[in-house]
């Protein structure tokens, strides 16, 4: 089955957003994921290991991911399943099950998380997450800069 770059990031989308057949949990805090461990593999190596674990909270296998801000793990896991980043809500959740406005950025922090994204990109080995990551920094930037 071939499908267009873009409709494959539609259906892998809606992969996760329903959670339809996940196995796994990512938390942040008391934010969580369902996900697939079969997609976090083979995209993360960084996540193989952790998945081999036998540490099990909830129904599901759990991966602790409480050291990044609830918006860069959304980011990630948007990266993760549809190759596509924040740029149209960079300061809200848009995949978890959570729809919560607690964990909203307002506009002027939106910098910083583009920059936990381009370090999550380079500490995951997401190349490609990094560089756009790393793009729209220097476009939010720029757009702060000539604002003032």
């Amino acid at each position: 089955m071939n499908l267009p770059t873009n409709e494959f990031a539609r259906v892998m989308s809606d992969v996760l957003l329903t959670e339809k057949d996940a196995n796994l949990v990512v938390a942040c805090g008391d934010i969580i994921w369902k996900v697939h461990n079969k997609v976090l593999e083979g995209r993360l190596r960084y996540c193989q290991a952790l998945l081999k674990t036998d540490a099990v909270t909830y129904d599901l296998p759990y991966v602790d991911f409480s050291e990044y801000h609830p918006i860069v793990v959304d980011g990630l896991l948007e990266w993760i399943y549809t190759n596509g980043y924040i740029t149209d809500r960079p300061g809200q959740l848009r995949f978890s099950t959570l729809h919560s406005t607690e964990y909203q950025i307002d506009p002027p922090k939106i910098p910083v998380i583009h920059m936990k994204l381009v370090l999550a990109g380079e500490g995951f080995m997401l190349v490609g997450l990094g560089r756009v990551a790393l793009t729209q920094l220097g476009d939010s930037l720029e757009k702060e800069w000539d604002a003032e």
